[in-house]
């Protein structure tokens, strides 16, 4: 890939690959975000300089960097390809009155929560 056909390098020659470039450039380029870019940076895995308040990349070196890199490992999981089993069970004859709460905390009278209105009124 080129990075004159995505428009960078501007006023370079054709062929020709620039030095540095910014971090927007270095994305596109790479393919790097822009947090993985200056993870990388802090790392000393990729070099840059400053030039003014701008964040120039080294272009040759960052390429070098990436071309360093294991090749990915890519397996297919034939684990998807499983159907799963689905257990019905049947839910108990007993009426749910009589069904012990999970939760019995949870599961208080209306008449003992109070408003947050009547608190207010009861402190003021």
């Amino acid at each position: 890939m080129s990075i004159h056909s995505n428009g960078l390098g501007k006023g370079h020659p054709l062929g020709t690959t620039p030095r540095y470039c910014s971090i927007a450039d270095w994305c596109t380029i790479s393919g790097m975000s822009r947090s993985g870019t200056y993870e990388a940076l802090g790392r000393g895995d990729l070099r840059a300089i400053k030039l003014g308040v701008r964040t120039l990349v080294d272009v040759e070196h960052g390429l070098a960097c990436l071309a360093s890199l294991p090749a990915a490992k890519i397996t297919t999981s034939r684990s998807r390809r499983t159907v799963a089993t689905v257990t019905l069970v049947r839910p108990s004859a007993r009426p749910r009155s009589q069904l012990a709460s999970p939760h019995p905390t949870r599961h208080r009278r209306a008449s003992s929560v109070r408003s947050t209105a009547d608190h207010i009124e009861e402190t003021s």
